[in-house]
């Protein structure tokens, strides 16, 4: 694996289990918990949620969503990594994903849809 691979990775995962904790703590707000976690969420109200500038709703909001563009982002990159890893290092060549992103989504998704159906292309 490449070290820019493998950077982008450890951000991504560092940056989801960022926001994955916030969405947890906006998900146990006002159920009984324990001491610990109710001082980490007194702590949280007091010193983050002032600094957002946000409600505390949309503020939520844009962790989920970031939640899920985080997801999508790791799924992309693992996805991608080996293939790219192949053209670089074993056949010495470009992947056709740089040159074409948008060609190279469309034969993607005709991949997968044969997969699900079991055909070959």
């Amino acid at each position: 694996m490449t070290p820019g691979i493998a950077i982008a990775i450890v951000i991504l995962v560092g940056l989801l289990t960022l926001v994955s904790y916030v969405e947890r703590m906006y998900t146990e707000m006002g159920k009984f918990l324990s001491r610990e976690f109710q001082e980490n969420l007194e702590a949280f109200e007091q010193r983050v949620e002032p600094r957002v500038g946000m409600s505390r709703e949309r503020f939520a909001l844009s962790v989920a969503m970031l939640e899920q563009l985080t997801t999508a982002a790791i799924a992309l990159l693992v996805g991608y990594a080996p293939a790219w890893i192949g053209h670089a290092f074993i056949e010495k060549n470009r992947p056709a994903t740089f040159t074409y992103p948008f060609w190279s989504l469309c034969a993607d998704l005709k991949m997968l849809a044969c997969a699900i159906r079991d055909r070959r292309v």
